[in-house]
């Protein structure tokens, strides 16, 4: 059995996330769907009942309406909200159509958000999607506080249009979507059961087309979110070049300069977790390269399986150049180029999500969800 490692290289990065499964995962069956036109909502408990009733839908229709603009509250995400109550869910996918109410002319800050695995009021996770950059926040709510999760910059309510809006929970991996894009993917394990809800912070909302759909369970071998801010079980050619640290409102596993005097001629630094074998795999990470192209525009980012020592593994090292991403099988220091990507990949000081899979030493790399190479 072939080890397959989870190895990074070459320059600034930081990464958060690592986790070998044996099994994708898919959505099959409906747990619950609600598109109101019975001009119900059964089974909604609101925060304030006098704020949310059944509406004509914009779009046609009917949907499920937070009607008031002058909610008062302390919090910056969330201030009043409506759960669904009758069912508790584990694995799934839950899917809903948000829209404001408002015209973002006269009101261009608008949040309006989905929970989920919600326990209480005060234990809860949300995703507030806002019209403004740098403001969609992935929230945990523990014994009333409010941990922000992650973050990106990318504006998600637009004016008079429904969104689409995604959150795929699977033994504490997180994913969060739109339907133009792929947000989050964390692993958080707080909460990994309970209710579903939607809410805002303050703004008037239409909610519509709600979907929830029973997800398959992972059998993982590993996971790792350094959320315990260390590296036990992981060795590095350096070690002194390697640390957790608290970017972007989480723990990171962060290469901390460029390495010098490398030990593989190929990658620059390489650090590699050990202890896992793994044969018929899918490994799934999310990495970020944090230097500017000006500054090494020929540094690239790596991930190596299959690795027997600093001379002998797999690579498939991303570049921000097209044609400078490829996939290479390293063999006594010699190097053979199994396959390119002409694309340009990696963009500077942006998350990305990649997943390769292994079955009878066939092999996929998938970048941002697309298949690469």
């Amino acid at each position: 059995m072939s080890r397959s490692i989870l190895c990074l290289s070459v320059y600034l990065i930081i990464l958060t996330i690592a986790g070998f499964c044996s099994q994708a995962i898919a959505a099959y069956d409906y747990l619950y769907e609600e598109d109101f036109e019975d001009q119900s909502a059964q089974g909604w408990a609101p925060r304030t009942p006098l704020n949310w009733k059944i509406q004509s839908n914009p779009e046609g229709g009917y949907a499920y309406h937070q009607w008031n603009t002058t909610i008062s509250g302390p919090n910056a995400y969330l201030n009043e909200w409506s759960i669904y109550d009758l069912k508790t869910f584990t694995n799934m996918t839950y899917a809903v159509n948000i829209r404001t109410a408002e015209s973002l002319s006269a009101n261009p800050v608008t949040e309006i958000g989905i929970i989920f695995c919600y326990q209480n009021e005060n234990n809860f996770y949300y995703v507030s999607f806002s019209s403004e950059d740098n403001a969609t926040v992935l929230l945990v709510r523990k014994n009333g506080q409010d941990i922000v999760l992650a973050r990106t910059d990318v504006p998600v309510i637009r004016d008079y249009d429904y969104i689409s809006v995604a959150v795929t929970v699977v033994d504490g991996v997180i994913k969060v979507s739109t339907e133009d894009y792929n947000l989050f993917h964390i692993y958080d394990n707080t909460f990994t059961s309970g209710k579903i809800g939607v809410g805002v912070a303050d703004d008037a909302a239409y909610f519509d087309k709600v979907i929830v759909c029973k997800e398959v369970e992972n059998t993982c071998d590993y996971y790792e979110n350094f959320n315990d801010n260390n590296l036990n079980g992981w060795t590095a050619l350096d070690p002194a070049n390697w640390i957790c640290s608290f970017k972007d409102y989480t723990y990171v596993l962060y290469l901390t300069k460029a390495p010098e005097n490398a030990q593989s001629k190929h990658l620059g630094e390489i650090i590699t977790l050990d202890n896992v074998d793994a044969e018929n795999f899918t490994l799934e990470f999310d990495l970020k390269s944090i230097l500017m192209p000006d500054t090494k525009p020929n540094a690239d980012l790596a991930v190596v399986w299959c690795y027997l020592d600093a001379k002998n593994y797999y690579a498939a090292i991303f570049h921000r150049q097209g044609g400078e991403t490829k996939w290479v099988r390293i063999v006594n220091d010699n190097v053979t180029t199994i396959r390119q990507c002409p694309e340009a990949l990696l963009i500077d000081q942006e998350w990305h999500h990649v997943k390769i899979t292994a079955q009878s030493n066939y092999y996929k790399i998938y970048f941002d969800d697309k298949l690469v190479m």
